[in-house]
């Protein structure tokens, strides 16, 4: 009667994954918000002396910082906006100071030192984006502005006195050392990221991560029955915002397996028992080990339009030097040198790019995953100043939690027009591979991986040349284990290997 149950169990949580394309074709995203607002304060000091023969040192720093940053965030099907902030100061306080005697047959030099450094940084920054679907048809508009600046001073302070003593003239020499700056740096950013286009992308990984729970929940005997079609819709708009609990929770997910019992308590899908131990900690584990980490996650649906992205930065410093030397022979002043120099620099950049982006990406099936993308983007100053092509095809499979494969394509051009310092550039790279692994759990873990790189890079200042290169790799990795287990009689049932 127990085998009938779990065959009828078996059957019933394998009928979603007939649905499992529809789930990834009308999953939607759920409207929810974030926001976090913190202040941060802290001080640290340390102190440290040693010695060593005729050395002896000891040096101290001390510092401080006030920094305080707040995120607003909100996404919805039609509508995401996000608004973030960051300010601060810090500061330290570095002294250090050495001494050395070494006392000879016919002499004593003494050597003295002393070195102290404080810096002072502060910075703000500002980020607001958005990107909103007016209509039913998936046209989509976006963009993004970030703004971030920095004030940053050094003051520098040294000076060391060296001494020699001896019995007969020349008595003593005496050379004396002092410096000390002051550097003083400005820099200020501003980013800006704009597209307009037709389609839309979806991130469905909840819809994958919903299945699996369900799929593992059921192997160990947690579900009374196969959760319906809305449960696994709330399941997935559930996973969609798990990051969200850490901003009102120091333990976030606590309340987000709360919640997950409570959809499947309601469903009626869980039994009498609930979630134990054993199956939250398997509901926890990554689907295989940590490689193809890219194919976690699941996006569905295409997009393709025109992006333009500026940069502008300026930058100020400025810095000012002094140096004082000193020899004395018999307390005479025998020479000296005293200097003082400035320095201002002030430099600008910027890069305005436009150009056309398309991707596209589809799940066929829980275990088949499908990504491309391309991009191309110009100087809108001149096609010859700048251009950029990107393009990547990535196919993924995932059978289980045993085996993954995986095939990847990507290429690149870069032509840059010389100016200044720079010289003209002519870069191409290509790169294709597959992998293969297979993780049979305790016992064995084997990967094999295939790629090979082409490479084309032409430069031209003056006089031109031209490299080209190809490199192939193979990866072959076996690890057996062949003992292991424990036992801890009277306890718990023998641990072994599984297979």
């Amino acid at each position: 009667m127990s085998a009938l149950r779990g065959a009828s169990m078996a059957a019933a949580l394998a009928l979603p994954c007939t649905l499992e394309a529809s789930d990834f074709d009308d999953f939607r995203i759920p409207d929810h918000r974030a926001r976090s607002m913190a202040m941060s304060l802290s001080t640290a000091a340390t102190q440290s002396w040693g010695n060593s023969g005729a050395f002896e040192g000891e040096s101290g720093s001390l510092g401080s910082g006030l920094t305080a940053n707040g995120n607003w965030f909100r996404d919805s099907e039609r509508i995401q906006t996000s608004t973030s902030f960051g300010l601060g100061g810090q500061g330290t306080r570095d002294r250090n100071e050495n001494h050395m005697l070494d006392i000879g047959p016919s002499f004593v030099r003494r050597s003295d030192g002393e070195a102290s450094t404080r810096d002072l940084h502060e910075f703000w920054s500002l980020g607001l984006g958005g990107r909103v679907y007016p209509w039913t048809v998936p046209l989509s508009m976006g963009g993004n502005v970030t703004n971030y600046a920095s004030y940053d001073q050094r003051w520098m302070d040294q000076r060391s006195v060296d001494m020699l003593q001896r019995p007969t003239p020349p008595n003593s020499q005496r050379f004396e050392a002092q410096s000390d700056a002051n550097l003083w740096r400005y820099s200020y950013a501003t980013l800006i990221d704009a597209d307009a286009g037709l389609g839309r992308v979806r991130d469905a990984t909840g819809v994958y991560r919903a299945q699996l729970l369900v799929d593992r929940l059921g192997r160990d005997g947690v579900l009374a029955r196969a959760p319906s079609r809305e449960a696994r819709a709330r399941l997935a708009r559930l996973y969609y915002i798990e990051s969200d609990y850490s901003v009102a929770h120091d333990r976030g997910a606590k309340f987000f397996w709360r919640d997950v019992e409570k959809i499947l308590g309601e469903d009626g899908a869980l039994g009498p028992a609930g979630l134990n131990a054993y199956s939250l900690q398997h509901a926890l584990e990554p689907y295989f080990e940590p490689f193809l980490v890219a194919a976690r996650v699941r996006r569905v649906g295409w997009f393709a339009g025109v992006q333009f992205s500026g940069f502008y930065r300026n930058l100020i410093a400025r810095s000012t030097d002094h140096f004082f030397r000193a020899f004395y022979d018999s307390d005479t002043l025998v020479s000296s040198d005293d200097q003082t120099r400035s320095g201002h620099v002030t430099s600008s950049t910027r890069s305005p790019l436009a150009g056309l982006e398309a991707e596209y990406h589809l799940p066929l099936d829980m275990r088949w995953q499908l990504d491309a993308v391309a991009n191309a983007r110009s100087d809108v100053r001149g096609l010859a100043r700048l251009t950029t092509v990107d393009s990547q095809l990535e196919v993924n499979y995932l059978l289980a939690d045993r085996w993954a494969a995986r095939g990847f394509a990507a290429q690149g051009r870069l032509v840059a027009k010389a100016g200044g310092r720079d010289p003209a550039l002519d870069l191409w790279n290509a790169s294709y591979g597959a992998e293969l692994d297979y993780y049979l759990v305790d016992r064995v873990k084997i990967g094999l991986t295939a790629s090979e790189e082409q490479h084309s890079d032409r430069a031209s200042f003056g006089a031109s040349f031209r490299t080209y290169g190809r490199t192939r790799r193979l990866f072959l990795g076996l690890s057996y284990s062949i003992l292991r287990g424990f036992d801890a009689p009277g306890l718990v049932d023998p641990g072994r290997p599984m297979n």
